[in-house]
């Protein structure tokens, strides 16, 4: 059986992963946009969540709205929530 050499393996993997290697330099040029856009998502599907519904996910446009509305937090603030969920809570 006549195998391909480790070098033309190498180089057709790195072939294959160009497209994402290009995708990932242009996101590089914008990385404000690219974490805004996925503070969106994240704001999206959990607008309907209680966390969600009290801090007007559904409302937040920019940064500054999120940093305003959602405050610094820590595993206590979220305790009863977690043992909730952990008892059949939703």
């Amino acid at each position: 059986m006549i195998g391909i050499s480790p070098a033309i393996a190498n180089r057709l993997w790195l072939l294959s992963a160009l497209p994402e290697e290009l995708r990932f330099r242009r996101a590089l040029r914008h990385v404000s946009g690219c974490q805004w856009g996925v503070l969106k998502e994240i704001l999206a599907r959990n607008s309907a969540s209680d966390f969600g519904r009290r801090h007007r996910f559904d409302s937040i446009g920019s940064v500054v709205d999120f940093r305003g509305r959602v405050p610094l937090s820590d595993y206590e603030d979220y305790r009863q929530a977690v043992e909730g969920i952990a008892a059949g809570g939703r």
